[in-house]
């Protein structure tokens, strides 16, 4: 019959659906076929994983699991065939993925154990400080010098206690060196955590640089020794800083400093503020740019002078030669520049390059970048935690995906050019970079600095030119004549190009629309929009458009994110809360002006755009807070009160109004203990409070009636090795300051 379906189509109509799965999962087959060729890009993201998973970590592991795991799946990979017929065994890649993240978090654990400091458990207000100057910077106008001491001896501190390291700010510096023992009178306090619950944690990153307390000196130092004849290559960085400064004073002066060895908090405030709107603090951090144009400005010159010699031309390999001695330049430049995590990723990568052109092979390569990103995270597995490391990867690895996919038309393009042609082509070049660059780092740059600079691509075709064709060169001539005394000529040129750097910096900064301030994102949507980069740069075939669902999924997570409504420092008096009018309210505007700023810039504000609480003209009695949004606090000597989505906040100034506020407030902000027991308010938060858990981010949640408490340094029974602070000593003091009352 016609249309009748014949005895030979009915399996096929009814295996229609099994049919379908079956070809989606040869396609998902092939896609991970067709990753061979890119799975070694993968292995720094697996290692990375591991390492992530330490850091994230709310108690420190025991060491040795982890130590006994990693080393059974190394025996398992060794014992494993790798291939099973034409395919790669299954077993062997799943080894191999739990041995990365075994040994990621090894690494990480690992590398915790060996940088150990104490850290300062309380502030101690008058310290009596011997130790040896291991590093010293001058800061911008009058404010001295930050100097990092060591082999260090505190008066009535015991050797357990005391950190390895500490970092004190001397504003009578005159004479000080690096390699002196000095003895100064300090102020010592425990360096800073997270200032937002949620925030980059100040105090894990000291940790690992060997610092275990912070403070600054009261008066100038006794200087007790005076450095070794060879002080080592800190003295020598601090010679050429010196040099730098009496050549060029100034802002100039503190940008070639930061350009040539790595010094950057001599720069005034302003002229960093603009370099970063205007997308240009990417040339303050020494990284593959600065590294890229120094050892290519020396392999080109050395290459041409010995071409001009017929005799070396002929006999002797003059671009291996060549190479060599710009990997050798390449490595004192990083040496002299501090040798930081991008210093050290550029220097590996400059040097593989090279070592391509001494074997005659093309190295740069986004292998070459796992390469150099995996040797990175094993040596400090901290820095995938910076934003220095997140945006260096990720520029690289963005631009080399990018000119690997359109090289044949840069090549066709340049070739069957002119002079002016290939002029216009470099300008091209430079934008095209800048746009592939910005776009790669700028989730990174929201999410750590919440706030992208839009014209970034304008200041860079400036400063870029600048950058390649005059700043690094001179800086190259200047290293080479500064032992004879000659170098005044080449930093003067130097002082020039920064001069016009600054100019673009100031000018593009002030242009409207030139930086767009984000709100805090969650660390969720940051780690979609990683994952949705590395499918679209690593990924091979159809399945990269997966990042697209990622990316948008991504930006929902931010669009709903809450903000806080209320936040507390983690020592001070300062606390602020929303208003209506979106700004802050804050108990002063005064102190603690960089904590502020950071809270300012994590709601998607500009910075000085909060406002103080505004209190009565004369103290008197509280008159009925009506408001359900909290227009405004009314304040007296004792307290402020608001109401805030229906909940009554009170901000304590005086110990003795704790009864009456207690019983007023749902909630309670006092930094005094608070003492009044009991207590009603729902949410009481003290001194005791700010000293056990940091920093404290309040949420009101009136669709769900709750309200939601979040820490910097939530309390656990075993912190990490970076925390200075032991949970049950706050238990005891609260109890023996509630012994003292009664």
């Amino acid at each position: 019959m016609t249309g009748a379906l014949s005895l030979e189509t009915i399996p096929h109509e009814i295996d229609r659906p099994a049919g379908r799965i079956h070809r989606l999962a040869e396609a998902l087959r092939a896609q991970a076929q067709n990753q061979h060729e890119n799975a070694i890009l993968w292995l720094p993201v697996v290692f990375a994983c591991g390492i992530g998973a330490y850091f994230s970590l709310p108690f420190e592991p025991p060491l040795w699991p982890f130590v006994v795991v990693t080393m059974t799946l190394l025996s398992g990979i060794m014992l494993t065939n790798r291939t099973t017929g034409d395919r790669v065994n299954p077993a062997f890649i799943w080894l191999c993925i739990g041995m990365l993240i075994s040994g990621g978090f090894l690494s990480a654990q690992l590398r915790t154990l060996a940088v150990q400091t104490p850290i300062l458990e309380k502030k101690i207000k008058f310290a009596d400080v011997t130790a040896t100057i291991e590093s010293l910077e001058a800061l911008p106008g009058k404010k001295g010098s930050r100097a990092v001491l060591s082999d260090i001896i505190i008066e009535k501190l015991s050797l357990e206690r005391t950190p390895r390291k500490i970092r004190l700010q001397i504003r009578k510096d005159e004479n000080l060196q690096t390699g002196q023992r000095i003895k100064v009178l300090a102020e010592l306090n425990p360096p800073s955590d997270a200032l937002i619950p949620g925030g980059y944690d100040f105090r894990r990153a000291m940790y690992f640089q060997g610092i275990g307390a912070v403070g600054f000196a009261f008066k100038a130092p006794e200087i007790v020794q005076e450095p070794s004849a060879f002080a080592g290559l800190e003295a020598l960085r601090q010679k050429i800083a010196q040099i730098i400064r009496e050549t060029l004073p100034g802002s100039e002066g503190a940008v070639v400093a930061a350009l040539t060895i790595g010094q950057k908090k001599g720069i005034p405030e302003a002229d960093e503020e603009a370099l970063r709107d205007a997308g240009l603090a990417h040339l303050l951090a020494i990284s593959g740019l600065h590294v890229g144009l120094v050892a290519g400005f020396v392999f080109f010159v050395v290459r041409f002078l010995m071409a001009l010699s017929q005799t070396l031309a002929l006999r002797y390999p003059i671009k291996k030669l060549a190479a060599v001695i710009a990997c050798i330049c390449a490595l004192f430049f990083m040496m002299i520049a501090g040798a930081t995590i991008p210093t050290q990723r550029a220097v590996l990568m400059i040097s593989i390059v090279f070592l391509g052109v001494i074997m005659d092979r093309v190295a740069l390569s986004l292998r070459l970048l796992a390469f150099a990103a995996l040797v990175v995270l094993a040596i400090a597995p901290e820095s995938l935690l910076s934003a220095s490391f997140q945006m260096s990867f990720a520029a690289v690895a963005a631009l080399i995906a990018a000119y690997e996919t359109t090289r044949e038309h840069w090549v066709e393009a340049y070739v069957a050019s002119g002079p002016l042609k290939r002029a216009a082509i470099y300008f091209i070049g430079v934008s095209f970079s800048s746009l592939v660059a910005s776009a790669a780092t700028a989730p990174i740059s929201a999410y750590h600095f919440n706030q992208v600079a839009l014209l970034g691509i304008i200041a860079n075709l400036g400063a870029i030119p600048l950058m390649a064709f005059l700043i690094m060169p001179a800086a190259v001539v200047a290293f080479i004549l500064m032992p004879f005394g000659l170098a005044d000529g080449p930093l003067q040129l130097m002082g020039w190009g920064v001069s016009a750097i600054l100019e673009t910096a100031r000018l593009t900064a002030s242009l409207p629309g030139a930086v767009l301030h984000t709100q805090a994102w969650p660390f969720s949507a940051f780690l979609l929009v990683v994952i949705a980069g590395l499918m679209l740069i690593l990924w091979r075939g159809w399945a990269k458009a997966a990042s697209i669902p990622l990316a948008i999924l991504a930006g929902a997570l931010i669009a709903v994110n809450p903000q806080p409504d209320i936040l507390i420092s983690s020592e001070g008096r300062l606390a602020a809360f929303r208003g209506e009018d979106r700004k802050l309210h804050v108990t002063t505007l005064r102190s603690q002006k960089f904590t502020l700023d950071n809270w300012e810039r994590s709601l998607g504000q500009a910075e000085e755009a909060s406002v103080a609480f505004a209190p009565e003209s004369k103290p008197q009695a509280f008159k009925e807070v009506r408001s359900e949004n909290g227009a405004g606090p009314m304040c007296d000597a004792q307290a402020c009160r608001t109401v805030l989505k229906g909940r009554k906040i009170s901000f304590l100034r005086q110990a003795y109004a704790q009864k009456e506020e207690c019983g007023w407030a749902d909630i309670v902000v006092s930094f005094d203990p608070v003492l009044h027991k009991p207590c009603r308010a729902a949410i009481v938060i003290d001194k005791f409070d700010q000293w056990r858990y940091g920093a404290h981010a309040i949420y009101i949640k009136q669709d769900e009636n709750k309200i939601l408490v979040k820490t910097s340094r939530e309390a656990s029974t075993t912190l990490r090795p970076w925390s200075a602070m032991k949970p049950e000593r706050t238990e005891k003091k609260r109890a023996n300051a509630s012994d003292q009352e009664s």
